[in-house]
């Protein structure tokens, strides 16, 4: 892994007025308020940068009320959580260019879709290029009501990779009432010879066609066959995994939930910690856990999470620079103090790491402070 540089230990946006306010409130009702909805962050205006966006917000609000230590804060955290185990990982529809990042070095600016199409019998369809399915891909959304921007449906893969970041001038047309034409312009990167400076690029016009069969869900959980053959989930079976939680529903669909999976301290400080650090992006993102990890049946995440071993670790970065996002925790404690340590990595020059702070009350772990440590 490669270090362009190290940023020493900070509450994320400590600089930010916003969030000085939220690590200082005592406000248990406002403090529940930002924590319990990225939408509701938002409006509190962060300033964004490597540590200081709404998710970030979210994850301070949340570790404040474990760090007050009420009776009052501590129930507000509990009802979070549990209103997070509650939140579909495939909602029906999902806001248009929506792509939360689930890292807090990466940023969340709106992706608007590449084209847009409104079919004859009234249907608008839009293609939109994202990662959240471990490569850059195409997805189709759809609505009846395109105006809306939260009518549109979640995106759907189409398992037609969009080939690096340049995809420019997309347009969209109805070939026939089952098959999408898209057609574009990739630009590309040209190599140049060592020692020479600046960068030359060429372009290069592509079409494809994207056929509605795409969105066939066999079994009916939710995912489309296509999803299914992404993440290693069996198409015709409702719950791969056979924990008796349906594919759709299941945030770790490969690992089957084992039985008094929570009466486990470290399993729960891992929950609690991913939760604080990864669930409140509201991301739906599919994550790849590190082998050399425990294996965690976590909860509050809005996308899939995987188990893979080496060999499909291998075959997922294979060939390319660009992959899935990978996770890696460690927990470290003594006596009612817990630490976890968690690492993400994307590409080279595109990872960072983070820790997370908890203590046991009553019984319970609780998050009471996140710190950022390193970014590449």
């Amino acid at each position: 892994m490669l270090l362009a540089g190290v940023i020493r230990p900070a509450i994320a946006g400590e600089r930010d007025e916003v969030f000085k306010s939220v690590n200082e409130s005592t406000d248990v009702q406002w403090l529940a308020k930002i924590a319990s909805s990225l939408t509701e962050a938002a409006t509190l205006g962060p300033k964004g940068g490597l540590t200081a966006h709404a998710k970030d917000l979210r994850t301070a609000a949340y570790a404040r009320l474990g760090a007050i230590g009420s009776a009052e804060s501590l129930a507000a955290a509990r009802q979070i959580e549990a209103d997070a185990r509650k939140l579909p990982i495939l909602p029906p529809t999902v806001p248009l260019g929506e792509h939360t990042h689930p890292c807090w070095h990466f940023g969340d600016k709106p992706q608007p879709p590449l084209a847009r199409v409104i079919a004859p019998d009234g249907t608008a369809y839009a293609v939109e290029a994202s990662h959240r399915l471990g490569y850059y891909d195409l997805f189709i959304v759809s609505t009846r009501t395109p105006d809306d921007a939260a009518s549109w449906s979640r995106p759907r893969l189409t398992l037609i990779a969009a080939e690096e970041f340049e995809v420019e001038k997309a347009a969209l047309t109805m070939r026939d009432d089952r098959t999408l034409a898209l057609s574009y312009v990739v630009r590309k990167r040209l190599p140049k010879p060592h020692g020479q400076k600046g960068e030359d690029t060429t372009t290069e016009n592509k079409s494809c066609e994207i056929r509605l069969d795409v969105l066939r869900d066999s079994d009916n959980d939710g995912w489309t066959d296509l999803e299914e053959q992404r993440l290693g989930l069996d198409p015709e079976k409702v719950d791969t995994d056979g924990d008796g939680i349906n594919d759709g529903e299941d945030v770790c669909p490969t690992f089957a939930l084992p039985k008094d999976h929570e009466k486990d301290e470290n399993v729960q400080i891992i929950q609690k910690a991913f939760f604080a650090t990864v669930g409140l992006t509201a991301s739906h993102y599919m994550l790849i856990i590190e082998p050399k990890c425990a294996k965690v049946h976590v909860w509050g995440y809005r996308g899939p999470v995987l188990y893979p071993d080496e060999a499909q670790c291998r075959a997922w970065r294979r060939g390319r620079q660009f992959g899935p996002v990978y996770v890696s925790w460690e927990v470290k404690r003594d006596g009612d103090q817990a630490q976890v340590v968690i690492d993400d990595y994307e590409a080279p020059l595109a990872a960072g790491g983070q820790v997370v702070y908890l203590r046991k009350i009553a019984g319970m772990w609780y998050v009471v402070r996140r710190e950022i440590t390193w970014i590449s």
